[in-house]
């Protein structure tokens, strides 16, 4: 029975395969052999293969450390600086003390040479206080002293030229003002109009009233 039946069987096994069927079946074969032949090996098979290792990018050279620029120390120059120019302050203010202390051992000489006429010697310390190389300080010294020493008799002559100077220090011409005050008013009225009367002389607005003040006095009465 189960011979009779074998061939029956078997035939439809037997039967050739439709063409077609065949060529796109090898073309599956050949595609899966070149894809997944690496992998359908055994472990053993896997070891002979060559392991193709991609070549490492070419090292780069390391970066030199960072190191910051210094930034310059000035201290010391400035230092050094400050110390010349203290010194220079020094030197100008040494210089001023030794000039005024000359200056006033020139005064004191002066003042006290007994061969000197009070006029002359007026007139010379009235020079000094006119000099603009000499220190304030001095010249304040000498046309206090001179006034002292000068008459007002001989006032218009010897201290007027010094007086409508605009361009002595403001401590010279307080003292001159304050000198005028105290003068005989008809002796010093031709000096003290032509102070007021000078443009941009700092005394001429008080020296201006007291001219008036003076003429006002002299007017006769009506």
């Amino acid at each position: 029975m189960i011979l009779a039946t074998l061939p029956r069987l078997l035939s439809p096994l037997m039967k050739p395969f439709p063409l077609p069927f065949i060529a796109v079946t090898g073309l599956l074969v050949a595609v899966a052999e070149l894809v997944y032949h690496p992998r359908l090996g055994s472990a053993g098979d896997s070891a002979d293969l060559e392991t193709v290792t991609p070549a490492a990018p070419p090292a780069r050279p390391p970066r030199p450390p960072f190191t910051p620029t210094a930034i310059p120390d000035r201290t010391a120059a400035m230092a050094s600086r400050s110390s010349e120019e203290n010194q220079w302050g020094d030197a100008e203010t040494a210089t001023a003390a030794r000039s005024a202390e000359l200056w006033q051992a020139h005064l004191t000489e002066l003042l006290n040479n007994d061969h000197l006429p009070d006029r002359q010697l007026g007139q010379k310390l009235a020079s000094i206080a006119s000099d603009a190389q000499t220190p304030i300080e001095a010249r304040v010294n000498a046309i206090t002293q001179a006034l002292v020493f000068t008459d007002d008799g001989d006032y218009d002559q010897d201290i007027k030229q010094l007086a409508v100077r605009a361009d002595l220090p403001e401590s010279v011409h307080t003292v001159i003002l304050d000198d005028l005050m105290y003068r005989d008013p008809a002796a010093i009225l031709p000096a003290a109009r032509e102070i007021a009367s000078t443009s941009g002389h700092p005394l001429s607005g008080a020296v201006g009233e007291l001219v008036k003040s003076i003429e006002e006095a002299n007017r006769p009465a009506d």
